[in-house]
């Protein structure tokens, strides 16, 4: 494909097929459809202009038609690794590049980055691989690599052979380098002892050829958890050096790797306007960057913020490794830090990560996802946004002379990232969907798409164009509609974000209504054809909301620690749906359905006793009907899928529920279950589906962005996917299916809020 094949400036059929290269190798290779199906879901979802040149309906069974909202830079997915990729590192062996990342798996592997291909496996170790470092010993090139196991190994780069193990002393490394000083090329192994040794680490050096022990250089200063990334390797005129952290913590230190004596030290004094940042002092990691000519050595430098504790203000300086001098420094976001810096010649960049917000624990979602890349003396100029778990290491180099940027994560894959191309995004973008639902109106149908803002999108179906909005104000004086219901009579109001988390649509009296809920008190229905808010409920939703039949009527259920049925006519209150064990959690997903030839509503949520189940409720009534237990859940402790963010859906006398990456088919009058389909590309994270006489149609979302359809009778679901229609770089929020002038769609939205639409041609077998 030419030298310049890998980089995001190729024609975009030739970047729709490296996006899909993983998925498409993992595709059986006598089944045309599917690989055209990959390849063409890849187009649709991330490079739409390569659609016309590749030309694939005809073969994969369906014509895409349109995708909106922001993509995801052009990158790459290596996948190999059984768990989480934990470090990453470029090198060079004959002229080549090659990437070398370490998983919790216990293994290295080798890959060649321009094919995406793995070249070598490397075990041995009994732990997971924390640090990786390329260098050369007695003129070969050699991998480093460091493990939980504690011990250390070197191999050859060109053929994987293990050259030496190394066992090492107690405490954790947080630095790894190969360098060359006084005639001797030295393994470097910088780590952290803890609070039993006064809260010190230490660098050990062996002679990187014999694998014998030569010395220790110095203590250091100790950061406990934060001290990954705390030693980097310095290319100097007369020999490597060494740069660490000083014991004061105030400066960087840089070392004569030798003999251990200081050669320099780094200061930094704040000189901005942020208060917050009085006091602040370096933080690893420590990482190496090149800039019109100069060698500059960066770190972040950061303080905890007083009255936001344990969040922090920082700042990323540079110094110019031969003066010492600060040559740039620029003010991050909360919780940013710097993670790895270009080593090439030219014209230097960075990148960074954001964390969480600390006060409300770990277990945030959005933590360490995105990845925002910047020039050393400039603003920020893109977002890389497609890992679906935390990013745990960053590594440059050059790939057919494009500056890439690897970045290895904990959902499993390497991603390969061409930074001289970045998107810009928009870096509080992260959880902007908010669902999707059909306005059915002949005259003039609409795609409801909630935002995750404070707006909702109406959009043509078929075009992808919007043609309306909802726009709530949310708090006096900013534009959008009134919301006059909302206010109290003390004038203040009552609903905050009420259009963020959630959409559904129904026929109500003749005409259609849209129903929105989000963060605050109150779920409005809105006039889709006037825009206005024609009545609220007087509910705060802890759940999803839908509108379904019952009797005669159309009701609304909304989720909440007891589901509550509603009269959308009056707003009246009809009936509040509970068996007793739903009280602590509520649903979590909800469907409308039919059973023994009456509506039915059910529902997946944990009971008190932490057991996962569906419960079945007639709507009108509010009469429970049945529950389908899931045996051997858990709130804490189960399989993925079967907490209470598992998945519904529900047709006529079918009930579909989403368990880990299968899906299950029941029957909700009896409870009997029908079928399983098998097969997803990871843990379901939506589903819908629709029923034409005896046969299924379902449409599943995964956790790594894939929408995937089975069809097939009630009891003989197909036990694998019969299609691919979008693969998003982020997890799959919502996929809807609906009849659009009497042919089958397919919308499916990302957590990021990138929409696609598809179109079934033929039946799908």
């Amino acid at each position: 494909m030419g030298q310049r094949a890998w980089r995001g400036s190729s024609g975009p059929a030739v970047r729709a097929y490296r996006r899909a290269l993983d998925r498409l190798r993992a595709a059986e290779p006598a089944d045309p459809s599917a690989r055209a199906s990959i390849l063409q879901a890849m187009a649709l979802t991330e490079e739409p202009a390569a659609l016309p040149a590749l030309d694939l309906a005809a073969v994969a069974g369906w014509t895409p038609l349109w995708s909106r909202g922001e993509r995801s830079g052009f990158h790459t997915r290596l996948v190999g690794h059984a768990g989480p990729v934990l470090s990453v590192a470029f090198g060079q062996v004959t002229g080549r590049a090659i990437l070398a990342t370490g998983g919790a798996d216990h293994t290295v592997r080798l890959w060649d980055p321009h094919a995406g291909a793995v070249t070598a496996t490397l075990t041995g170790h009994t732990g997971a691989v924390t640090r990786l470092a390329f260098g050369t010993v007695a003129r070969r090139p050699v991998l480093a690599s460091v493990a939980a196991d504690r011990t250390a190994r070197l191999w050859d780069a060109r053929t994987g052979q293990l050259r030496d193990t190394i066992m090492l002393g107690r405490g954790d490394v947080v630095g790894l380098a190969i360098v060359a000083a006084a005639g001797r090329d030295r393994l470097i192994v910088a780590t952290d002892r803890g609070q039993q040794y006064r809260r010190r680490g230490a660098m050990d050096v062996w002679d990187a050829e014999t694998a014998d022990r030569l010395d220790r250089i110095r203590d250091h200063r100790w950061f406990g958890a934060r001290a990954s990334g705390g030693l980097a390797a310095v290319p100097a005129d007369q020999g490597d050096l060494l740069a660490a952290f000083a014991e004061d913590g105030d400066e960087v230190s840089l070392l004569d790797p030798g003999t251990g004596v200081q050669t320099a030290a780094l200061a930094w004094a704040y000189d901005g306007h942020d208060d917050d940042m009085f006091g602040a002092s370096p933080v690893p990691p420590l990482v190496v960057c090149r800039h019109d000519g100069r060698l500059l050595l960066g770190a972040t430098v950061e303080a905890e913020i007083p009255h936001q504790g344990p969040n922090t203000v920082a700042a990323v300086v540079w110094w110019d490794v031969r003066t010492g001098e600060v040559v740039d420094s620029r003010e991050l976001d909360l919780n940013e830090s710097l993670l790895a810096a270009t080593t090439a010649e030219g014209s230097g960049r960075f990148v960074t990560i954001k964390a969480h917000d600390r006060r409300i624990g770990s277990d945030d979602a959005r933590t360490g996802l995105d990845v925002f890349v910047y020039p050393v003396a400039g603003r920020q100029t893109g977002v890389l946004r497609g890992h679906t778990g935390h990013v745990h290491a960053a590594a440059f180099g050059t790939i057919d002379g494009a500056a890439v940027v690897a970045t290895a994560g904990a959902d499993g894959t390497v991603r390969l990232w061409d930074t001289d191309t970045p998107p810009p995004g928009d870096r509080h973008l992260a959880g902007s969907a908010g669902g999707l639902a059909i306005v059915a109106d002949p005259a003039q149908p609409m795609l409801v798409v909630g935002t995750g803002r404070p707006s909702v999108d109406l959009l043509d179906p078929i075009t992808g164009s919007r043609i309306g909005r909802l726009r709530c104000q949310v708090y006096p004086g900013e534009p959008g509609h009134r919301c006059p219901d909302l206010t109290r009579e003390a004038g203040w109001y009552v609903s905050n974000d009420h259009c963020r988390h959630g959409v559904t649509a129904g026929m109500v009296d003749g005409r259609w209504l849209i129903a929105t809920h989000g963060n605050g008190h109150g779920v409005p229905l809105w006039d889709p054809q006037t825009r206005d808010v024609v009545r609220v409920l007087d509910d705060f939703p802890h759940g999803p909301i839908r509108f379904g039949p019952a009797g005669d009527r159309t009701v609304l259920v909304t989720g909440g620690r007891r589901a509550r049925v509603w009269d959308p006519t009056t707003g009246a209150l009809l009936a509040e749906l509970g068996d007793g064990r739903f009280e602590t959690y509520g649903p979590a997903s909800m469907a409308f359905g039919s059973a023994l030839g009456r509506p039915v509503v059910a529902a997946t949520g944990t009971a008190i006793d932490g057991r996962a189940g569906i419960s079945i409720w007639d709507p009108l009534t509010g009469e429970h009907l049945r529950r389908v237990p899931l045996p051997g859940t858990a709130w804490d402790g189960g399989p993925p899928g079967t907490s209470p963010g598992a998945r519904l859906a529900a047709g006529t006398d079918l009930l579909a529920h989403a368990v880990g990456d299968q899906v299950r088919l029941w029957d909700p009058g009896t409870g009997t279950p029908l079928s399983t389909a098998t097969g997803a590309d990871g843990r379901i994270t939506c589903l819908d589906l629709a029923t034409t006489h005896d046969r299924v149609l379902l449409a599943c979302g995964t956790e790594h962005g894939t929408v995937q359809l089975w069809t097939g009778p009630r009891e003989a679901m197909t036990a694998r996917p019969v299609t691919t229609l979008a693969t998003f770089a982020r997890p799959v929020h919502t996929v809807h299916i609906s009849l659009i002038g009497g042919r089958t769609v397919v919308f499916a939205q990302a957590t990021t809020g990138r929409l696609t639409a598809s179109r079934i041609d033929t039946p799908l077998r």
